[in-house]
């Protein structure tokens, strides 16, 4: 169903081991060490317990390859960073607009 290079490439960048798998998902170590080394697949059940539990794991990618791909939370703590600063000098740009716009009115009254 996935592709297993991928669950291996997101496990290594969450940093989550073989055992941390196997626990999550309620089978052996061996169980786990033979889904992340692509001999077995993992199945519906598998994928979401692991979006459930990691809601950043973006199942298509796992599964497919394509649109998405997992965001680690650091990524996500940036762009959420990122956007507050945006939404800060939007604000910013605002008010000085609407200092001008009551300059205007106090030079041009109508």
């Amino acid at each position: 169903m996935a592709d297993n290079s991928r669950l291996k490439e997101w496990m290594d960048d969450q940093r989550i081991t073989n055992k941390a798998l196997a626990e999550l998902l309620g089978i052996t170590s061996g169980g786990a060490c033979l889904l992340r080394s692509g001999k077995n697949s993992l199945n519906t059940k598998h994928l979401k317990t692991l979006v459930s539990t990691y809601p950043n794991l973006c199942v298509n990618w796992i599964i497919t390859g394509s649109k998405c791909q997992h965001r680690t939370v650091e990524e996500v703590t940036e762009q959420l960073r990122l956007k507050d600063e945006e939404i800060t000098q939007l604000k910013k740009v605002m008010k000085l607009q609407e200092e001008m716009i009551e300059m205007l009115k106090k030079m041009n009254p109508s």
